[in-house]
């Protein structure tokens, strides 16, 4: 099995919509899903086909996008030159972040929290390092009428909002 690394950087906020609980948010993917990695690189791929040739008649679009053989891991974030992975649920830190433990093999200790998102480990100190997507949150408002876009409000009221990945 070969890994091949891909990097993506972000040019202008995206959101990569998760399911909420809230209504008026849509709340944003910390990291690009496999199959949303995969799309992206089919993309590419189907925008260099030769001319005339469809996606579906390419061999080599065909082995790589469609046949499945080919693996798409999700793209984590990175933090300088560490990779950040989310943390697992059994992992919690101290108060000062300078101590970890794995509750799946470790006694559980007063004064630890358990550590959220993603992070690098630090080898040299044997520590987790927490680690971030830096995200916004955009407001919008909806407005029916002409009128309405004019002055800026809405009578109705009705409100949405979304996180991107800055």
């Amino acid at each position: 099995m070969y890994r091949i690394p891909v990097y993506i950087k972000t040019l202008t906020p995206i959101v990569l919509s998760e399911r909420s609980g809230e209504s008026v948010l849509t709340e944003t993917a910390e990291y690009f899903s496999g199959s949303t990695v995969r799309g992206m690189f089919a993309k590419h791929c189907e925008q260099h086909l030769p001319a005339g040739i469809s996606a579906e008649q390419d061999d080599n679009f065909f082995n790589f996008i469609l046949s499945g053989n080919l693996r798409f891991s999700p793209a984590y974030l990175k933090c300088g030159n560490a990779p950040a992975y989310p943390v697992s649920f059994s992992f919690l830190k101290n108060k000062e972040g300078t101590e970890t433990m794995d509750i799946l093999k470790d006694d559980p200790k007063p004064g630890f929290k358990p550590v959220k998102g993603f992070a690098t480990f630090d080898e040299e100190k044997h520590i987790l390092k927490s680690a971030s997507v830096k995200r916004t949150i955009s407001f919008h408002m909806a407005r029916q009428s002409e009128n309405e876009r004019i002055v800026g409000s809405s009578k109705d009221g009705q409100i949405y909002n979304y996180e991107a990945i800055s």
